[in-house]
């Protein structure tokens, strides 16, 4: 062999060894057991692999014999238990458990479990009406009902049983209805009014959602014409309860548009 090639074969093995050095000292400092910070690992090479460099890496010889040998083993993981597995809030869904005798029930009972809060919160005195009392109940519960009685009206769409795809499509119908009716409520309107002004009046701090709740309540009450005057509010009534009302205020719900008898008057 030449001087010429030996001369670079030892630069080569000196710089291995040099970078192999700093390699060994920068996973003793991993690794080391104290260490409580986590290490980016670089994915750059500290030196030009060559074919024979992995034989380098490979070696037992590589690692420095202070580092333990637990630290180099992969840690195990603990035995799960299932016992401490958090609970789901609410059950899943049994489809096969939707009859077409069970979705009327079901959607009579959201009903009337709806009707009896409204009356509570319309019951209310007048000093006893704030957030505690009308809006959060109020929100919770028609929480609740819509998680009872979405599944019974989904159905319509999905169900391969045409006598439950109709007691779906009727209780949709009545749904509806009822959400009309219990939207234009005055009594409920006026515990809503009355619980932002006492809110207001008393300087309860509301949390951005919780105020947000409020205005949204009675924003979509005076929408549905309880803000008017009681001849015109039931004009206004009438006009809702049309069919081709309900189609646009449909339409307009899936763009976000509010539709009232003043849209058309303020567009032009």
């Amino acid at each position: 062999m030449e001087e010429a090639e030996l001369v670079k074969l030892r630069v080569c093995f000196l710089m291995l060894t040099r970078h192999s050095r700093t390699i060994k000292r920068s996973l003793q400092t991993s690794l080391a057991p104290t260490a409580t910070h986590s290490v980016k690992l670089s994915t750059r090479p500290l030196f030009p692999l060559t074919p024979r460099s992995h034989l380098l890496l490979d070696s037992p010889r590589f690692f420095s014999s202070s580092i333990p040998r637990s630290v180099l083993q992969a840690p195990t993981m603990p035995t799960a238990d299932a016992s401490t597995y958090p609970t789901a809030p609410v059950a899943p869904v049994k489809w096969s458990s939707f009859t077409a005798t069970s979705i009327p029930q079901a959607v009579d009972s959201a009903i009337a479990k709806g009707n009896e809060l409204l009356d509570t919160i319309a019951s209310l005195p007048k000093g006893q009406r704030n957030f505690e009392s009308v809006v959060r109940p109020y929100a919770l519960a028609m929480g609740e009902i819509d998680r009872d009685v979405e599944p019974s009206l989904f159905l319509q769409y999905v169900s391969t049983h045409e006598a439950v795809r109709d007691a779906s499509v009727a209780g949709d119908k009545k749904v509806q209805d009822w959400g009309l009716e219990a939207l234009t409520r005055l009594d409920v309107f006026e515990a809503l009014v009355d619980a932002k002004e006492q809110t207001e009046r008393e300087g309860v701090k509301l949390e951005a959602e919780e105020r947000r709740l409020l205005d949204r309540l009675i924003l979509d009450r005076k929408r549905n014409g309880l803000a008017l005057e009681p001849k015109k509010r039931e004009e206004y009534l009438q006009v809702r309860r049309l069919p081709v009302f309900i189609f646009l205020s449909q339409q307009c719900a899936l763009t976000a548009l509010p539709l009232s008898p003043h849209s058309s008057r303020s567009a032009s």
